[in-house]
């Protein structure tokens, strides 16, 4: 099944998608229904990210803010020692 969709693009934008259809050698509709499955693809994995994270939480997977603020110093002072090894 297919959905026509109008689409409303400024001057600017319709001139831009053309120089990109052409320097792909792809009809404009194939680059919109790529861009449509990047933005669905993206929106999928970010909610499984978000869902992932509620479930760590859930189960107590979690890191405390004290030893972000630890383990970062950590990193900054390695970091800092190496520059000055230099």
């Amino acid at each position: 099944m297919s959905v026509h969709v109008t689409l409303e693009l400024t001057d600017a934008q319709k001139t831009r998608l053309d120089d990109l259809a052409r320097l792909r050698d792809a009809p404009v509709e194939t680059l919109l229904m790529d861009a449509v499955e990047r933005v669905l693809d993206h929106d999928a994995w970010f909610r499984g990210e978000v869902h992932r994270g509620l479930d760590d939480l859930r189960e107590g997977r979690t890191v405390s803010h004290e030893e972000v603020l630890a383990e970062g110093q950590a990193r900054r002072d390695m970091l800092q020692a190496r520059n000055t090894a230099r």
